[in-house]
């Protein structure tokens, strides 16, 4: 058993404890009881795999390029939900449980007072 972490394009690292090191001896994108600790302080998003089994920070333009594409995701559920009409957002909720009928039918009487 030992630490395993597995990248793979475009996803956050996945970091297994005790993990079964034959399941992954010889594949790509897989780091075996690697030193984390020049890592430790980075948000996992930002690491990548270095030499043989070795974490390593990304450089300063791999970032940007990671946090572009998180913003662009962002920015895309956005304009999905701005698409969606409130009565039907609202509907959702009501029957996810997350809001309680009444609590919504007040805070909608309030702002129409207000």
């Amino acid at each position: 058993m030992a630490l395993v972490v597995i990248f793979e394009e475009g996803k956050e690292p996945v970091v297994l404890e005790s993990a079964d090191t034959n399941e992954h001896i010889g594949k790509e994108l897989v780091a075996i009881n690697p030193d984390l600790s020049a890592v430790l302080e980075v948000p996992r998003r930002y690491w990548k795999q270095g030499e043989k089994d070795q974490v390593v920070e990304m450089e300063q333009l791999e970032k940007d390029a990671v946090d572009a594409k998180l913003l662009q995701e962002r920015d895309t559920r956005i304009e999905t939900l701005n698409e969606i009409p409130a009565q039907v957002l609202a509907e959702f909720f009501i029957q996810q449980g997350t809001f309680l009928k009444d609590d919504l039918t007040s805070f909608w009487k309030g702002k129409a007072n207000g």
